[in-house]
């Protein structure tokens, strides 16, 4: 498929992406498949000649704040809680979701970084929605003073699903510990 002619307006694309593990030696590509590019040129052929900064509407960082209030939503007794054996505590959630944007910024910046949360899964809730909220500020900060190309605003809307992804996880392990999840806006 890679440089098949893809819908009506019969324009050519490529589609390389580099998928990375969340674990040692993350620099590594798991595979490649996914985004898509012009004429199917490579990004580093693409001319960004009218570069422009990224103007997410203030809604998806509203979102932001809609995780810190489910982290901060789970008593501190019930933070290593986890339904099953085989996936991660709702602490777990909480430090891979805020660590993710940290290690996804040092990617986008092309300083590729291990997955190595260290002491983050020691936190205590205090501890971790300060970090949490510390790296979405972060990550507003970063988009707003980035330049944007298709890439980039792929890797963008790839941070903010993940986020969406496992703050859904979060709001399940409240409600399956009888806690009704803040209100979704």
């Amino acid at each position: 498929m890679f440089g098949d002619t893809i819908g009506p307006c019969n324009k050519t694309y490529a589609l390389p992406l580099k998928i990375y593990h969340h674990e040692a030696n993350s620099s590594r590509p798991l595979f490649s498949t996914g985004s898509i590019y012009p004429n199917g040129l490579l990004p580093n052929q693409l001319n960004y000649s009218n570069q422009r900064r990224l103007r997410l509407p203030k809604r998806k960082f509203e979102k932001h704040q809609y995780s810190v209030e489910v982290i901060e939503a789970m008593p501190e007794e019930y933070f290593d809680y986890k339904p099953t054996p085989d996936v991660l505590s709702f602490r777990e959630q909480a430090v891979h979701i805020a660590y993710a944007i940290e290690w996804n910024i040092l990617l986008m910046q092309k300083k590729p970084v291990d997955w190595v949360p260290g002491n983050r899964l020691e936190m205590s809730q205090a501890e971790l929605s300060a970090y949490a909220r510390a790296q979405f500020v972060h990550f507003e900060n970063f988009v707003d003073t980035s330049i944007v190309n298709p890439v980039f605003t792929e890797q963008i809307v790839d941070v903010l699903s993940h986020n969406a992804h496992h703050r859904g996880q979060m709001t399940t392990y409240l409600r399956l510990r009888g806690i009704k999840p803040p209100a979704y806006r």
